[in-house]
């Protein structure tokens, strides 16, 4: 499973200690509700830096 799209620079475990700590298999629904709560908090973070510079 590819979750490099769901990791943050902030994240101290490596990708095998992600997986290794996931207890059963995402769905095809989850991964996608997980990939728009990623592009929710991606642009929150956009909108942040911009205020910040303001």
């Amino acid at each position: 499973m590819d979750i490099s799209g769901f990791r943050t620079k902030g994240m101290k475990a490596t990708t095998e200690e992600i997986l290794a700590a996931v207890d059963g298999e995402m769905c095809e629904e989850q991964a996608e509700k997980l990939c728009i709560i990623r592009s929710h908090m991606d642009g929150l973070e956009f909108y942040k830096l911009n205020l910040e510079s303001l």
